[in-house]
């Protein structure tokens, strides 16, 4: 599991630690408190053998990918500074990812091919002396390109994190990624697992009975309509518990799950019942992790009332806050989050 992460001169987070990681992890703040950024740095770090995934995180954010954006990914837009991801796990490994601007690289464009191309940055992974390290390019047509590379192997110790921590799935309204869903979908399909994903579906809406994919879309049969519809077309909520349920399903490929405001378009009676499917999907499993954002309370009250005694010690909920410039947080076992919402405090 992961245990900790430290992120440096990243987006609004000059310096943050946080340690305390269990199985289920609730991120909670205003809208000012970085609580996706976080995220982010848990995608980035944890993408051992992904050198783009910063960027992949800014186009999510419809930021357009060119030399004189970059800036923006550094605290306070200072890239003399080094973005700096540091991962923990309980076994021990620590896992570096250090992101850099070479200021000689920066001042020239490439022409050594037919169409010239700028760069980017420079990006580091390291586990202990293990190394790998390139320059990323973008040319005119929005393509990246590596450059300088030296990985030509990949290291042991990368290989063997890469077998058992090296899986996750996003889960967010800016990554809405249908044929990701679908694929998962298809996988749940030809597993023979479609009873159970429609069992737990039924939990959140009693009236479908049938699942299927035509032409990379889903659909759905309901009790009360005469044709299949598209599940989109049954509302924002649906869409997302079939994305968190397909994914705890297929446990064995998704091992971390990071899931942005997990309360969007979930009907508010239907907290508990999406709470009950995700702790019983993953009580019996030790190595998968789940790290959230809510801004909703009712949320957070909900999750933790559901949480049977034998799984209060694998939750952890960080309350983020701005103090002066720096980003803080207060951290609540399950019983603490329990005793402060029974004395009327409000945790976020």
């Amino acid at each position: 599991m992961i245990k900790s992460i430290r992120i440096k001169n990243y987006r609004g987070i000059k310096d943050l630690e946080i340690d305390n990681f269990k199985k289920y992890n609730f991120f909670i703040g205003d809208n000012g408190s970085k609580k996706t950024t976080i995220l982010e740095s848990l995608g980035i770090g944890l993408s051992l053998l992904e050198f783009e995934r910063i960027l992949k995180n800014a186009r999510n954010r419809k930021m357009k990918i060119k030399k004189e954006n970059i800036s923006s990914l550094f605290f306070n837009s200072d890239t003399t500074n080094v973005i700096d991801f540091i991962l923990e796990t309980t076994d021990n490994v620590k896992v570096e990812t250090t992101v850099s601007i070479d200021k000689t690289l920066s001042m020239f464009q490439d022409f050594s091919s037919n169409d010239y191309s700028n760069y980017l940055y420079t990006i580091e992974k390291k586990i202990k002396e293990d190394k790998l390290k390139t320059d990323i390019y973008i040319k005119e047509n929005s393509q990246t390109i590596y450059r300088n590379s030296k990985m030509d192997k990949i290291p042991l110790s990368f290989q063997n994190f890469l077998k058992k921590y090296n899986v996750l799935v996003e889960i967010s309204d800016s990554l809405k990624n249908s044929s990701g869903t679908v694929f998962q979908v298809d996988r749940i399909i030809k597993s023979r697992k479609k009873d159970e994903l429609l069992k737990y579906l039924q939990v959140i809406d009693k009236d479908i009975k049938e699942i299927y994919i035509n032409d990379e879309e889903i659909f759905v049969e309901k009790e009360t309509l005469k044709e299949f519809i598209p599940i989109s077309s049954i509302g924002d909520g649906m869409v997302l518990a079939l994305d968190i349920i397909t994914s705890l399903i297929l446990v064995d490929d998704f091992r971390h799950i990071l899931i942005d405001e997990i309360e969007r378009g979930i009907y508010y009676k239907n907290y508990r019942k999406l709470s009950e499917i995700i702790i019983e999907l993953c009580k019996d499993d030790e190595n998968i992790q789940l790290f959230i954002t809510t801004h909703s309370k009712e949320f957070l009250e909900v999750f933790n009332e559901v949480l049977s005694e034998s799984e209060k010690d694998n939750f952890s909920l960080f309350s983020l806050r701005n103090k002066k410039e720096k980003l803080d947080f207060v951290h609540y076992t399950s019983e603490e989050l329990k005793d402060t919402l029974e004395t009327g405090w409000d945790p976020r």
